[in-house]
């Protein structure tokens, strides 16, 4: 099954992410900032990436940016979360590559899901029969 490193600074909604993409049958695996997120990327493949934009030291922004202009790490799909809905920030995160877009307040956990197995499937290699 896939792996999501979900990037997120609040431990509640980290847990519940976490959780709820957990139960689905992915494998989490978690960063309270975005230079953490972007050492594990380098240390170990991941297949989607959640990223909160407000985040201490390297914001999500800056984040996304760096694994977008990266060539071994550009193909990994990143949906953006966050409580910001301003259209200049969506903005910003579409220019820089963002798969996805999810806004906090609006996120449960079927929702959460729903976003992650969209962009996976484009993504997933189809399996081979014998």
């Amino acid at each position: 099954m896939a792996t999501i490193l979900l990037i997120e600074d609040t431990q509640p909604l980290s847990e519940l992410y976490s959780y709820s993409i957990g139960s689905a049958g992915y494998t989490v695996v978690t960063a309270s900032s975005g230079v953490e997120g972007l050492e594990i990327i380098k240390r170990q493949p991941v297949d989607l990436v959640l990223l909160d934009i407000m985040l201490p030291g390297v914001n999500g922004l800056n984040v996304l940016k760096q694994i977008k202009e990266n060539p071994e790490t550009n193909h990994i799909p990143v949906i953006m979360v966050s409580v910001l809905e301003q259209d200049a920030i969506l903005k910003q995160a579409r220019d820089a590559g963002a798969n996805g877009y999810l806004f906090k307040d609006h996120i449960t956990p079927d929702v959460l899901v729903e976003e992650v197995q969209k962009y996976l499937k484009t993504d997933q290699p189809v399996p081979s029969t014998p």
